[in-house]
């Protein structure tokens, strides 16, 4: 998908170019982010090109919220990262009558009053009842998820913490799915390996070990082994016992976030 938003003359296809797809995605995002006074993210280089998109993983205009937050919790998203990362970045700029003609007929519609500054503004207008997009109301009503909308609307700080935890997870996400990936650099991160010990090849010898669509060292971590796919549901990650009698260890401690460097709230230098 990403190569039908970037022209030739970035010079990603170039012979020879460092540059990737995901990367100069990536590198976009953090920058828009930075330049509209949003928290500062580290940015990692080396992402692979994996060809074409996995199916069901980004959500479509036609899921309902109970199959878009289903699929997200599948993936390993935590309920704060969904909402950090899905109202979260409604925070910048709107929508379109021409690209989305059912939630407005204006030729553009700002997701919050802030459309050019990333702040918690959009959470504050959430939990009044004012949203553009009906899936951050859902997110507001809902007992698992309102808890963050209510942390983030009264604490902008909370807010940065937690979108720069979940845009990270969602920059490594494909990282962690596909084992061809490399990462040069991640945040400092050891790029990820294949388990050094033996895993049973026929699915009549693994025994779930209860993590659906965890990351590789996460599941490692529990002392399992871990394959980019599952017999049910397909497509997500699968953690699962090395042999049918084995424990699994206890899972490794998180590691701290990241320091925030405090910026100046400040808009963006460009029309949205």
């Amino acid at each position: 998908m990403a190569h039908n938003f970037f022209p030739g003359s970035l010079g990603i296809d170039s012979a020879g170019t460092s540059i990737t797809y995901p990367d100069a995605m990536n590198l976009a995002g953090i920058t828009t982010i930075s330049a509209c006074g949003g928290p500062e993210i580290t940015f990692g280089s080396g992402f692979n090109v994996f060809g074409s998109d996995p199916t069901g993983l980004l959500p479509l205009a036609s899921d309902s919220p109970q199959h878009t937050v289903g699929n997200m919790d599948r993936m390993g998203f935590t309920p704060e990262q969904i909402v950090a990362i899905v109202t979260g970045s409604h925070t910048l700029g709107g929508v379109h009558a021409a690209n989305s003609p059912n939630l407005t007929t204006e030729d553009f519609a700002p997701f919050d009053s802030t459309p050019t500054v990333f702040d918690n503004n959009v959470f504050k207008q959430t939990l009044a009842g004012n949203c553009r997009i009906p899936f951050d109301c859902f997110l507001a009503q809902n007992e698992t998820y309102r808890p963050f909308v209510e942390r983030f609307a009264a604490n902008q700080t909370a807010f940065f913490e937690s979108y720069v935890q979940a845009f990270n997870f969602m920059m490594l996400f494909n990282e962690n799915i596909f084992l061809g990936g490399k990462i040069r650099h991640n945040l400092n991160l050891a790029p990820l390996t294949p388990p050094t010990t033996t895993c049973p090849e026929s699915l009549s010898e693994r025994k779930d070990c209860g993590f659906v669509g965890i990351h590789q060292p996460q599941c490692e971590a529990k002392g399992c082994c871990w394959s980019p796919v599952s017999p049910n549901p397909k497509n997500i990650p699968w953690c699962f016992f090395k042999t049918s009698t084995e424990q699994q260890a206890s899972a490794a401690a998180p590691a701290p976030a990241p320091a925030l460097a405090k910026r100046e709230k400040r808009g963006c230098p460009f029309a949205v």
